[in-house]
């Protein structure tokens, strides 16, 4: 998170109006001994993510990782953001790419309206069981 803070500026900043003591994201990452990758995935926690979230990385709670899956999962699935526990919303998200299309919108459906049902269903752990969709499918 400090890497990414080191190489954040503010959005629509002209890439020819920086400090010339800006850091990249490669140089943030070098001086602070992580990857690239890894301080892409803060950025995107700090731009989409909560301040739970954020609070939950910087106090080391939570991994960065771990984080930007949840920020992608809620991005994709914004019904999801109302599930209280991180680990959840991305199994959930998991599961629900795994479902065919028709059964997917179904599910999404059923949580916009709070099923507890399939919620309980889609946030069993990866791999579901085969017949976790056809579960899923029967409660709409």
């Amino acid at each position: 998170m400090v890497a990414a803070k080191l190489s954040t500026f503010g959005k629509g900043r002209p890439q020819d109006n920086a400090s010339i003591d800006a850091l990249k994201q490669d140089e943030a990452a070098e001086l602070l001994n992580v990857s690239r990758p890894s301080v892409q995935r803060a950025r995107k926690v700090q731009e989409s993510g909560d301040a739970k979230l954020i609070a939950a990385v910087e106090s080391g709670k939570i991994t960065v990782s771990a984080a930007a899956q949840h920020v992608a999962a809620v991005t994709r699935y914004p019904e999801l953001s109302v599930i209280p526990t991180q680990k959840d919303v991305v199994t959930v998200a998991k599961n629900l790419d795994a479902l065919p299309e028709d059964e997917r919108m179904e599910a999404r459906s059923s949580l916009l309206k709070h099923d507890q049902h399939t919620l309980a269903l889609l946030a069993e752990k990866p791999p579901m069981p085969k017949d976790a969709p056809k579960k899923a499918a029967r409660c709409f």
